[in-house]
């Protein structure tokens, strides 16, 4: 797992040009995301690695509005939580910083509210990643493509559905 980390750090490194490669960015986010709430890679990753990426990615996305990397973008300040759909999959991420041009974005009418789709992508981080490779390295740029391929994925990361279902219990 230490050299997927490794991955995926360098794939957030990355300036996207494609939807495809947007999702490996997003992808590799998310995966970074689920493992630093796993116990077994808590001391191999920390948030503040890569959590300040979704702003900067948001912001770059808002900036090059020419490469049409997001089919979705909408952040809900209730919750604090930022929704991005890129190949017909919704990824979200909670606590992000709010700034740059993301700052009048979400003061703007375009931030236009959008549902979850609760299917929570971090139990799947890893299929996903792996996934988004596929898209890269076959050029897969179909929303039906991608989601034929993504329903077959599995659970990677149970713990994390568990650990959701208890909060929400909570709550």
């Amino acid at each position: 797992m230490k050299k997927i980390i490794k991955e995926a750090l360098l794939n957030i490194e990355e300036q996207p040009q494609t939807k495809n490669e947007m999702m490996l960015v997003l992808s590799s986010l998310t995966l970074l995301n689920a493992l630093v709430k796993l116990e077994d890679y808590k001391h191999d990753i920390h948030y503040g690695q890569f959590k300040y990426k979704v702003t900067q990615y948001i912001n770059y996305c808002l900036e090059h509005p020419e490469l049409d990397l997001l089919e979705e973008l909408f952040y809900d300040a209730k919750s604090r939580c930022v929704y991005m759909r890129c190949l017909g999959l919704q990824f979200s991420y909670h606590d992000i910083c709010v700034k740059g041009v993301f700052a009048d974005f979400v003061k703007s009418r375009e931030n236009r509210e959008v549902g979850f789709d609760a299917i929570y992508k971090q139990p799947r981080a890893l299929g996903i990643f792996k996934l988004a490779k596929e898209c890269v390295l076959l050029n897969i740029t179909s929303v039906g493509d991608v989601y034929e391929r993504f329903v077959t994925l599995g659970l990677d990361f149970p713990s994390l559905l568990e650990r959701h279902r208890n909060r929400t219990t909570k709550n």
